[in-house]
């Protein structure tokens, strides 16, 4: 890969989101890590140890298109369910050594690809859609950057440099999403976008704050919209 090359681009994003993870996450003790995290349900160990796993089985994906084998993300969604509870019950430092060991897994298995690699497809399971493997590291982008916020700790999308990005790929997502119809509108970018198809109610508000909303992370504090309540955030299933 070249310095140009948008998998070289995307694997450098990455690097640098597990760094800043790593800093966050810096010497976590128990009672922090035990605290509920954005995601209902889940505290803050849940989300490292999905973390950690969804790095694993990324990986697998990888090494399907590196070599041609049916491998696939997870043996079953029961035993992935299954692999973060377990997780989550382990001390503060394993998990946390855990979520960090695992991206840095996927890192290696990324450099390693060969270029004619990036163009194959490969299913998060037999009857998933298929997907390149340059689509696998966007993912994992995505989930490393967002999870690292649904922690709940100093992290926000308002620290993100990839908020924006994250945006553009929301409002491509909800075409075939059927979400919507409405549209951000970003305040401290004076940039809007569409999501899904027709015309809807306008939300505005600091990009951080509606990207938080979108993803169902927050209930909408600081936005404002054109009715006198805010319409449900986005299904995404």
């Amino acid at each position: 890969m070249t310095a140009a090359d948008p998998v070289a681009a995307l694997l450098a994003d990455l690097e640098a989101a597990v760094g800043r993870l790593a800093t966050t996450i810096e010497g976590i003790d128990e009672e922090a890590l035990r605290r509920p995290s954005l995601l209902p349900g889940w505290s803050r160990a849940h989300v490292l140890s999905h973390l950690a796993r969804n790095g694993d089985g990324m990986r697998n994906l990888l090494l399907a298109a590196r070599t041609g084998a049916a491998v696939y993300m997870y043996a079953s969604g029961a035993v992935r369910n299954a692999d973060i509870e377990a997780g989550a019950g382990r001390d503060a430092e394993v998990i946390a050594l855990d979520a960090l060991v695992s991206a840095e897994r996927f890192l290696v298995e990324g450099r390693a690809m060969p270029d004619d690699a990036w163009a194959a497809t490969i299913r998060t399971m037999p009857a998933a859609p298929p997907m390149t493997a340059t689509e696998v590291v966007s993912r994992r982008l995505n989930e490393v950057e967002t999870h690292h916020v649904d922690l709940g700790m100093a992290y926000t999308f308002a620290d993100s440099p990839l908020a924006g990005r994250f945006m553009d790929a929301l409002a491509v997502r909800s075409a075939t999403a059927g979400v919507g119809p409405f549209t951000l509108s970003a305040t401290d970018q004076q940039r809007s976008w569409d999501i899904g198809t027709g015309t809807g109610v306008t939300v505005e508000g600091p990009t951080a704050r509606l990207l938080l909303w979108a993803l169902g992370r927050g209930s909408g504090e600081g936005l404002t919209s054109g009715s006198a309540e805010l319409p449900p955030p986005p299904d995404w299933g």
